[in-house]
C-alpha cells in the first residue's frame, strides 16, 4: 500500500514537472511568436517607408531634371550663337572658352537625359512608340553625328555594313538612336587613342541583326563585365580616363534594349585590351 502511494506520488510529481515544463515552453513560444509578429510588422512599415522614399526620390529626380533641361537648352543655344559669329567676332581665347562651355553643356544634357530615363524606367512610365526602323541607316546617321567628336580626340571611326536582308527592326526609333549613341559615346570616351569599329551585320537564319561597337581603349576585367550594365556601375579603371561618368548610360541602354525585345552584351579580353559591345534585335522579315 505504501509502495503504491509512493508510486502515485512520484507519478503525480513527474506529471506536474512535465506539465510545468510544457507550460513554460508554451509561454516562451507564445512570447517568441508575439515578438516575431511585432518585428514583422515593424519591417513591413520600414519597407513601406523605404518604398515611399524611393518613389519620392524618383519623382524629385524627374522634376529636377525637367527644371534643368530648359535653362540648359538656353545656354547651349546662346553658346551656338556666339560660336557662329551671330553676336560679333570673338577672340581666340573666347572661342576656346565657349568650346569648353559647349562640351560641358553637352555632357550635362546627356546626364539629364539619363536621369529622366531612369525615373521613367523605375516608375514604369517609359513609353515606346514602335515603327519599322532601318537599323543600318540609323547607325550610319549616329556614326556621322559622332565622327567629329571622335576626330577631336584623334580617334578614327571605321564603319562597315554586312547586312544581307532589309536591316529593318520593329522598335522605337528614338530609343534605338539613344542606345547606339550611348554605346558609341562610351567607346569614344574610354579610348584614349587609336580607333573604333562599328559593324552592322545580320543573320537571316536566326532572324537577328547586330550592331558591334569595338574599341582598343581601357578594357575591363571579367568582374566588371558582369556588372557593367547595373545602375551606377563603372569599370574600376574608368575613373582614370573620365572622372565625371555616372554609370547610367549603359544601364539605360540595357533596359531599353530588353524592353524592346533585344539583347546587349559586353566583351573584353582584360584591362588595357579594349572592349566590344554588341546590341541584338529581331529583324522584320
Amino acid at each position: 500500500m505504501a509502495i503504491n502511494i509512493v508510486i502515485i506520488s512520484v507519478t503525480l510529481l513527474g506529471i506536474t514537472v512535465i506539465s510545468f515544463a510544457l507550460l513554460q515552453n508554451f509561454l516562451k513560444e507564445r512570447k517568441l511568436r508575439t515578438e516575431l509578429e511585432r518585428l514583422a510588422s515593424e519591417l513591413e512599415k520600414a519597407n513601406g517607408k523605404l518604398a515611399e522614399h524611393d518613389r519620392l526620390k524618383t519623382e524629385f529626380v524627374a522634376i529636377a531634371s525637367h527644371q534643368l533641361r530648359s535653362p540648359l537648352t538656353s545656354i547651349r543655344g546662346y553658346v551656338s550663337l556666339l560660336q557662329d559669329g551671330s553676336c560679333g567676332q570673338l577672340s581666340p581665347q573666347a572661342d576656346q572658352a565657349l568650346e569648353r562651355i559647349a562640351e560641358s553643356a553637352k555632357h550635362m544634357a546627356y546626364s539629364i537625359e539619363d536621369y529622366l530615363n531612369i525615373s521613367q524606367i523605375e516608375t514604369g512610365n517609359m513609353q515606346y512608340v514602335y515603327s519599322d526602323v532601318n537599323l543600318k541607316n540609323e547607325v550610319e546617321r549616329i556614326v556621322d553625328d559622332l565622327r567629329f567628336q571622335a576626330t577631336k580626340k584623334g580617334l578614327v571611326i571605321l564603319h562597315r555594313n554586312k547586312v544581307n536582308g532589309h536591316g529593318v527592326i520593329h522598335a522605337d526609333q528614338g530609343k534605338v538612336f539613344q542606345i547606339t549613341q550611348n554605346i558609341l559615346n562610351n567607346a569614344i570616351k574610354y579610348t584614349p587613342q587609336g580607333g573604333i569599329k562599328v559593324f552592322v551585320r545580320d543573320d537571316l537564319v536566326r532572324k537577328k541583326i547586330y550592331v558591334d561597337v569595338e574599341d582598343n581603349g581601357i578594357g575591363m576585367n571579367q568582374k566588371d563585365i558582369h556588372t557593367i550594365f547595373d545602375k551606377f556601375a563603372r569599370a574600376r579603371n574608368a575613373s582614370t580616363v573620365d572622372v565625371d561618368g555616372t554609370g547610367l548610360g549603359l544601364y539605360v541602354a540595357y533596359k531599353m534594349t530588353k524592353d524592346m525585345g533585344g539583347e546587349i552584351y559586353a566583351h573584353s579580353e582584360g584591362e588595357g585590351k579594349g572592349s566590344r559591345f554588341t546590341v541584338e534585335f529581331p529583324m522584320v522579315m
